[in-house]
């Protein structure tokens, strides 16, 4: 076999291994449309969407604790605007919070099954695409 022969033979396989990538949601795309988006990166393990969807503190917060369990968002409420003071929106200009019905397994007992739930999103203005910097219970 010429010196080509296995780095070609990587390549290829390493580009059937790869997933296409996930639709984020733009500047256009309301918090709910966020939240319902990051939810379903985060049930799906997807690094990359759960990285370009939040803050890089939650997103690492994310990774650590949601990654082992699954998640369905059954209902995304509207949200409600909230003060970035004192809050892991803090810095932004603008912050809401979106609660969500979810349900939950194979985690924390504690969250099994139905769960209110809500994000904190938070971005500068209208012409940014919103991040989940926060989470919580409603």
């Amino acid at each position: 076999m010429g010196r080509g022969g296995p780095v070609l033979v990587l390549a290829l396989v390493a580009g059937c291994a790869s997933l296409p990538e996930r639709e984020l949601p733009d500047a256009s795309a309301s918090a709910e449309q966020v939240v319902q988006a990051f939810v379903a990166a985060v049930d799906d393990r997807d690094v990359a969407a759960v990285e370009a969807m939040a803050s890089a503190e939650h997103a690492d917060l994310v990774r650590d604790t949601w990654f082992g369990m699954d998640l369905r968002a059954l209902d995304v409420g509207g949200s409600v605007p909230r003060s970035t003071a004192g809050s892991e929106a803090e810095g932004y200009g603008h912050a809401v919070y979106v609660p969500v019905d979810l349900t939950v397994s194979g985690g924390d007992i504690s969250l099994d099954g139905r769960t209110a739930w809500g994000y904190l999103l938070a971005r500068d203005g209208p012409d940014e695409r919103w991040l989940v910097v926060d989470h919580g219970m409603g």
